[in-house]
């Protein structure tokens, strides 16, 4: 039975009235009345078992004909309200028919067919044209749409499934949601997860029913199976040529991390990670970077590019001890000159090692260079206000400074007081010329030395100076018949000197004037002078003698050397015609012992009263002795 008027909360008070239920449409007598059971609404025998059981007529509350019956099997008084006109009904009831509103304020019982296409059979049936389903909501329905073979759920009309409203599928008008109330979402290919969604938990992403992906309250984790890598493909513009493929890979064979391209073909490594082990970068599947236990090691040539040349270090080296502000520790860069620098912040030396030996140190103190990793060594390199250069150290075998050029070209070292033009840049100058192989010096801004090709040595301007007791040595030559005691030439000398005329006994006294000139090559001296004795004052007595030599004569074996003398006398007489004058060094004196000697070859002093010497005379000499 259907009742289109009568809903399934049951009929609301009010909706049916006394006058609306008039005698002759339901009355008890008409429901109770045994003379007119022909015309009677309802009767035993239009009541069927399988219709309304008894326990359906086991209502509560009281019948009688001022109450209905509703829907929730109770007796309901009648409102007495006026509700418009009574609904008068045709036909009869009957166990196979339905009470239908007719539309024109009447209503008739109808048949219940079981092939009536416009009616759902209560055991089933088939829809076969569109089909909605109201919601309480307007608009909020569900559609079956036969011609988009489509079930179309309008916006926020719900699809829900599970007893407590579990899961909900629904269009905003916006968004589509798909919403889980209790448990975790899961996705299955078959048997087999394929995503899975856990309530104030991670999202999983499966492959093959093993996951590889899942959310987490920081970020994603990417997991490879058991035993294998774990792999976070990225690609570019569709990833339709090699060159647009990346991947992060962490190796199941260790704790290794890698960030590899596909550009060449193959994926090729482009940083590398290891736990609690280096980070290495890699140039075209070449390692060229490093860290290490102790810092990091660079494989072929390391740029730094400023971006700004200021003159501030590219690269600076801090430790705990020097601090890490902008004025600690060493520095390396460039300036906008392009002028690369070395910068050491620190007030302590600057070291340059090779083989793990000191071989530069620049010390802090001043402008000092000491190569080999010698300390300070004079006041040179001691001062602040000076600076220096060390070549070598005490362990070191031989120390020098080599300056390699071309057959055209000069090894130059300049000594200055001055920059720029001035010619006291260059006021000293050690420079040798390949193309005439001679060695150049210079002082005060001139040559003043030459060494030639072939040993020769010229000096353009000044003299050659010996210190004392050093000289020429000649002990490349070849010696003598004779034993030689020195080839040293080690003095030239060159004076004036002034003799005196004396006596052995007693001096003579005279005016008149003399002078002297000697020449001092190595250990020979030869001297010359005279003396002008006018007048004579007073004569002398005993042997004559020339006093004043610049030097005294060699002592051999205590015998007095002969000199080479030459004399002319002005006056005085030699003791006779046949005596010539001569003279003697006395050794170790500085005098010479004149004497005369005759034809026959005897010797003896020449002596004052022999020589009748007087106003007026003169002696003239030269004489050459050794020292």
């Amino acid at each position: 039975m259907a009742l289109t008027q009568v809903k399934a909360e049951g009929i609301a008070t009010g909706a049916v009235t006394t006058s609306k239920l008039e005698d002759d449409a339901v009355s008890n007598a008409k429901l109770t009345s045994s003379t007119n059971q022909a015309n009677r609404a309802v009767g035993a025998d239009t009541v069927q078992d399988d219709a309304i059981g008894v326990a359906a007529l086991s209502a509560t509350g009281t019948a009688s004909n001022t109450t209905f019956l509703r829907g929730d099997n109770s007796w309901q008084t009648i409102s007495t309200t006026t509700e418009g006109t009574a609904v008068l009904s045709t036909g009869e009831s009957g166990g196979t028919k339905f009470l239908r509103e007719d539309g024109d304020g009447t209503s008739s019982w109808q048949s219940v067919s079981a092939t009536d296409s416009t009616k759902m059979p209560l055991a089933g049936g088939t829809f076969t044209n569109d089909v909605t389903f109201e919601g309480n909501t307007s608009g909020r329905d569900m559609l079956w749409d036969k011609s988009r073979d489509s079930l179309v759920f309008k916006d926020n009309a719900y699809i829900e499934l599970g007893t407590g409203t579990d899961l909900q599928i629904y269009h905003n008008g916006t968004d589509n949601y798909i919403k889980n109330v209790s448990g975790a979402l899961k996705i299955l290919m078959g048997s087999e997860y394929a995503i899975q969604a856990v309530a104030n938990g991670a999202v999983e992403l499966y492959y093959n029913d093993i996951k590889t992906f899942n959310t987490t309250g920081s970020g994603i984790v990417v997991q490879g199976p058991e035993s294998g890598d774990g792999i976070l493909y990225m690609y570019a513009d569709e990833g339709d040529e090699d060159a647009d493929k990346w991947r992060n890979i962490a190796l199941a064979s260790g704790s290794t991390f890698q960030i590899q391209n596909l550009n060449s073909g193959s994926w090729e490594t482009n940083i590398e990670c290891n736990g609690d082990g280096n980070v290495e970068l890699y140039n075209n599947g070449v390692k060229k970077f490093e860290t290490t236990s102790t810092g990091a090691e660079v494989t072929g040539r390391l740029d730094v590019n400023v971006a700004s040349a200021t003159g501030e270090p590219g690269i600076n080296f801090t430790n705990s001890d020097t601090g890490t502000g902008t004025s600690n520790g060493f520095g390396l860069g460039i300036n906008d000159a392009e002028s690369p620098y070395i910068w050491n912040r620190e007030n302590t030396d600057l070291r340059i090692a090779t083989n793990n030996a000191e071989r530069v140190r620049i010390a802090a103190g001043g402008s000092h260079l000491l190569l080999g990793g010698t300390a300070s060594v004079n006041e040179i390199t001691e001062g602040s206000t000076h600076c220096g250069l060390v070549i070598g150290n005490t362990s070191m075998g031989n120390g020098g400074i080599s300056i390699v050029n071309s057959t055209t070209g000069a090894g130059r070292i300049y000594f200055g007081d001055n920059t720029g033009s001035d010619a006291g840049r260059n006021r000293g100058q050690l420079s040798y010329y390949h193309d005439g192989d001679f060695m150049y010096f210079a002082t005060a801004g001139t040559e003043s030395m030459r060494i030639e090709s072939g040993g020769d040595v010229s000096i353009t301007d000044g003299n050659l100076k010996v210190a004392d007791g050093h000289g020429i040595d000649f002990s490349a030559t070849s010696d003598g018949a004779g034993t030689d005691t020195s080839e040293l030439l080690d003095d030239y000398e060159e004076g004036t000197w002034t003799p005196t005329l004396q006596c052995s006994a007693t001096n003579p006294s005279y005016g008149g004037s003399a002078a002297g000139v000697y020449t001092k090559v190595g250990r020979q001296v030869t001297c010359s002078g005279y003396i002008d004795t006018n007048p004579v004052n007073s004569n002398g007595d005993g042997s004559l003698y020339i006093f004043g030599l610049p030097y005294g004569a060699a002592n051999i074996s205590g015998n007095n050397i002969p000199g080479h003398a030459s004399i002319t006398t002005y006056g005085p007489h030699w003791g006779g015609d046949s005596y010539q004058i001569c003279a003697s060094v006395d050794e170790s004196q500085a005098r010479m012992n004149l004497k005369h000697f005759q034809n026959n070859g005897a010797m003896s002093h020449w002596t004052w009263s022999e020589s009748g010497w007087a106003s007026g005379d003169a002696i003239y000499f030269t004489v050459t002795y050794q020292t």
